[in-house]
Parts: C-alpha cells; sequence; structure tokens
C-alpha cells in the first residue's frame, strides 16, 4: 500500500483546543445566509472575523481536526443525480450541535445533523 492511500488514525482533540475554539464561534459576527435556495438548510457564513488569527485558528483546526463527510443541498432529482441538488464533500469539524467548514475565505456553519451520514455518502 502507498503512503497516500494509508488512512492516518484521526487526532483526538485536545480539551483544552476545543473550549479555546468553543469562545471562538461564540464570539464570531455570524451572518444567516438569506439566499431562498437555502431556505431548505439553514447555515451561517462569516468572512473574517475582526481578528485575523482566530480566523486561522478556526480554519486550521478544521483541517487538522474535521473530518470528510458530505452536504447536500437539496434540489430537484435526475437520472444523473438520484439524490438530487448538490453534493458538497468538505472537511467538517463537528463542536457540539454545529458542524464547520472552511470555503476560503468563508467560514460556514450549520446544524450538524444536515450532514450525511458516513455510511450513506454518495459518491
Amino acid at each position: 500500500m502507498t503512503r497516500k492511500a494509508e488512512a492516518r488514525p484521526k487526532k483526538p482533540m485536545p480539551a483544552s483546543v476545543r473550549a479555546k475554539l468553543r469562545e471562538i464561534v461564540r464570539k464570531a459576527p455570524w451572518k444567516a445566509s438569506t439566499a431562498p435556495e437555502y431556505r431548505l438548510v439553514p447555515h451561517s457564513y462569516v468572512v473574517f472575523f475582526d481578528s485575523v488569527a482566530r480566523w486561522k485558528a478556526l480554519d486550521r483546526a478544521i483541517r487538522r481536526f474535521g473530518e470528510t463527510r458530505v452536504w447536500i443541498w437539496p434540489g430537484r432529482r435526475s437520472k444523473s443525480n438520484p439524490n438530487g441538488g448538490k453534493v458538497y464533500r468538505h472537511k467538517y469539524l463537528i463542536l457540539g450541535p454545529w458542524c464547520y467548514w472552511s470555503m476560503w475565505p468563508i467560514l460556514n456553519r450549520s446544524k450538524a445533523a444536515t450532514l450525511q451520514p458516513r455510511a450513506k455518502t454518495p459518491r
């Protein structure tokens, strides 16, 4: 097996890092997405915090401790897309009831329950 094919064990997040991240996301100026297409899957976003260091800390934590999952934006079903809508595969950091993901320069959050279960991720 090549190095890329080997699965790296996921590192557990230290409690001190988790506490720092919870404080960062609690103080962040989240804006609700008001686009009509997101009516069925509400989420919030932030472009930058008042501090670039806080933004980078959350982005780094998503990359380091997050897990790759699927988030499906509802839409019309078709033969080519039986699940309907767009399928987004990102690395998500789950903190309590929320999941966070990064799409430079935007950080997003949604309810973790909106993610697809790991066993049922469409390819």
